[in-house]
């Protein structure tokens, strides 16, 4: 099974990571950050950043959670 895999198995999702600019993002609809943080504390990854991004008029911002998986980034965008 690979680390990706894993980590959607440990979160009870199917829905498949999608490669974008170098990054491994999971769609998670309404799963909850902190679930995620704690299956990627559970393999091992690396916390790399967080990025905040302020969106187009009122609409308010975007933040994106990084990890290094064994040299894999791996994204959550909230």
């Amino acid at each position: 099974m690979s680390p990706l895999e894993s980590i959607s198995e440990k979160l009870g999702t199917t829905e498949p990571w999608v490669e974008k600019g170098g990054v491994h993002w999971l769609p998670l609809g309404a799963m909850n950050v902190r679930e995620l943080a704690t299956a990627m504390n559970g393999l091992h990854a690396r916390f790399v950043t967080i990025t905040a991004y302020q969106l187009p008029k009122e609409e308010g911002f975007r933040l994106e959670y990084h990890w290094d998986l064994d040299g894999q980034l791996l994204g959550r965008c909230v």
